[in-house]
This record gives C-alpha cells, structure tokens and sequence, in this order.
C-alpha cells in the first residue's frame, strides 16, 4: 500500500496538502506531532500526518467498545523526526481550500487511525486541540473516537478561548455513560458541559438592602475598568429595587472629570454626594450620610503593584466597615492579569468579584481555569454603556455559557 507521509506547522495546513496531492478521497491513518530539529537543537513543533489513496476508510461509529472515548492523556507523546529524505509538500495557501479536520477517529483496535478528509474551513488551533484530543497514549492500547457533535463543542469551546487541556477534559466528561446516538447530540454534549462548569463557579448572592441597618458598599480595583460608572449602575438598581434612599461618596479628586461624571449619576438618583480628598475627611463624610440606606464608595482606580497606596485605601475601609467590598475587573482583561489584581488587591478583603464590559470581551474562556479555581465569588456583570438596564447578578449558567462561547449575556 502505497503510504504517503506529509509535513506542516499545523494539522490544517498537513491536511490541506494531503487533499492537493492525493484528492478529496484519501485517508489519513495516522497524525502525530514531532520537534523540528534545526542544527542539532530542538525548535518549534511540526504535524505529521500519514495518508493513502488506498485505504478503504473505516465505519464511522462502530459499535465495538473501541468507539467508547478515553481520557486524553495530560501530556502529548512526542515522536522524534523522521529522516530528511521525508518529503514536505509546498502548498500555495490562496490557492488551496481550508479543510476540516477529520471528525469521526473509529478504526478496528489492530488497525491505523482512519479519518475521513471533509472541506469545510476550521481554525488551526481546533485542528492542534482536535487531534491531541483524538489522540492515545500507548499505555491505553486502544483507539478513541470524537463524533461531529463533539468535535463542534471542542471547537466552540477553543474559539472562546478555553485552553486546550481543559477542553479536551470536558469534553470527556460530558462523553461519558452516552450511547453512541447521544454522542451525537450536539445540544446534550453542550448541555452537559455547561452544566459541569456552572456547577464549579463560585456567585455571590444579590446584595440586599436592609433599611433598619445601614449598608456601605465599596468599589475597588485598577483604573480603567470602570469603577464609576459601575457604581451608578448598582445604585440605580438598589434603589429601583428596595426604594431605599443612596448616598454616594468619591475618593477619586485626581482622575480627570471623575468628580463631574458621579455628580451627574447623584442628581439622576436625587443621591447626596459627599467628595472626600483626604483621609482625614473620609469618615466625617459618611457620618453625614448615616439617613441614607445605603452608601456606595468610589475608590480611585490603583495599579495592582501600587502597595503603599493600597494600604491607605486599606485603612479607610477598616474604618468605614463596609458590608460589602467589590472587586471590580474588566472582561477584556487577560486571565494573568485577573489572577495577578485578585492577589494583590486581597488585603482589602473584597467580598465580590464584579465584571465589567462583557460586551466588549473576546475569549472569556481564557478565565476559566482561574475562575473555577477562585474562592471570590462573581457578584455582579455589566455588559453595556446604560446605567439603568446593563447590569446584572451573576447567573452560573449563563456564566458558564458565555465562557464556553455557547450564548450570549442573558439578564
């Protein structure tokens, strides 16, 4: 049988030369990724993938136990380089068609890996993600299997920006227990997912107001995220809801036009705003608001790494004894960042991880990971520039909804 090996940066761009040179009928038997070796040192990572005109391809889903998918080992095995001699394709990118990576992975236990070659366009990372989750160990002994369905929720999830460890574990763990009809599924593979990263996240409840007992709710976080408005926005809904009477108070004097943007927000609310710009004036300030309900504070935005500044913020919220601490961060910001701003801002002991500017946020699922794993919970998300409508409590479903790329925002 006549076996031709091919070589690329990514499975796309293998399998694209692949269908170039052998036709739209071939088949892949195998795929595996090697280390480009250059002098002698070892570089960047290359695909290799086997193929054959002559293969007959195999079943789609058999029904042995072979078909069942197995957890996908936590490292990928890597080949060393095949000889030189190993011919690579040159493939003009403009001119070739993007291709699908191969859905179904079924062969007989003793056989090769065979796929079918389709020619529907997908990114080169659901390519890479793809085939380290179609791939076994040899520890295993047996093949695994990935059904179109489940190859559309890898992709989804991939495309939101979840790595690609933590995808291909979902993946089998919603897989698990299901027939092959279910397999499937693409709307049960996506409900069991969502459902086993909701169940892991950690939401605040609402916060409440009790008119016997006054609240203070305190905004923190870096400049930029949007702090202020933010504020408006959870004491418009405060006082929509509980009817309660607001007082508002801003130690943000060095931001330009701070001060002018929460006076507008208090003549809205018919709220009291007391601006503060010293230490010494901040708990004259809330003592003068003791008749309001409930009191919201506008910190002035802090670099994380801005410990001596923290620490005087620190203070004044010892005094303050506020009933609740929001830390506030933008979705548009990397997960690093996140982690890097809930450690540093932790000595101000935030009760709240409230998230701004959903809308504007590409590849949520970069946060997943760090979210799963945070003991701050999600209080509140913002998803828009009205102060009235475009905030919201977290919800975990739909949390985990828009991490995995699966809906939008639903309040």
């Amino acid at each position: 049988m006549d076996i031709r090996t091919f070589r690329a940066s990514t499975l796309q761009e293998a399998l694209e030369q692949v269908r170039e040179t052998l036709g739209p009928d071939a088949a892949v038997l195998h795929t595996r990724e090697v280390k480009r070796s250059r002098l002698g040192l070892f570089s960047s990572s290359l695909v290799e993938v086997d193929a054959s005109i002559e293969m007959p391809v195999a079943d789609r889903m058999t029904r042995s136990a072979a078909a069942k998918l197995k957890p996908a080992a936590s490292t990928m095995t890597v080949h060393e380089p095949q000889p030189a001699s190993i011919a690579t394709e040159a493939v003009d990118e403009a001119a070739v068609p993007s291709l699908e990576v191969p859905l179904p992975v079924v062969p007989p236990t003793s056989a090769p890996k065979v796929t079918n070659i389709a020619s529907k366009n997908k990114l080169d990372q659901r390519s890479t993600v793809a085939s380290r989750a179609s791939n076994r160990s040899a520890a295993d002994g047996e093949p695994q299997s990935m059904s179109p369905a489940m190859l559309e929720s890898l992709s989804q999830m991939v495309d939101a920006g979840v790595d690609a460890t933590t995808a291909s574990s979902l993946l089998q763990s919603a897989s698990e227990n299901l027939t092959l009809e279910q397999l499937d599924d693409a709307a049960l593979i996506h409900g069991r997912i969502i459902h086993l990263v909701s169940k892991n996240l950690r939401v605040a409840e609402p916060i409440a107001i009790d008119k016997n007992e006054q609240t203070i709710i305190a905004m923190i976080g870096a400049t930029g995220v949007g702090k202020t408005t933010t504020l408006a926005k959870l004491a418009t809904r405060l006082q929509a809801e509980y009817e309660c009477e607001v007082g508002l108070i801003t130690l943000d004097t060095f931001r330009p036009g701070a001060v002018d943007q929460l006076l507008q927000y208090a003549e809205t609310l018919n709220a009291v705003l007391e601006v503060v710009s010293s230490s010494s004036q901040f708990l004259p300030a809330l003592n003068r608001l003791k008749a309001c309900d409930v009191v919201l504070i506008d910190t002035a935005g802090r670099s994380p790494n801005d410990q001596e500044q923290i620490r005087v913020l620190q203070e004044l919220l010892t005094a303050a004894k506020p009933t609740s601490v929001q830390l506030v961060v933008s979705a548009t910001s990397s997960a690093s960042h996140i982690k890097s701003t809930m450690q540093q801002f932790s000595p101000l002991q935030p009760t709240g991880l409230l998230v701004t500017k959903l809308d504007e946020a590409n590849e949520l699922g970069a946060w997943l990971t760090l979210l799963q794993h945070s003991d701050l919970p999600i209080s509140y998300v913002t998803h828009g520039q009205h102060v009235r409508e475009d905030i919201a409590p977290a919800n975990r479903r739909s949390l985990a909804s828009l991490l995995l790329g699966q809906a939008a925002l639903e309040v």
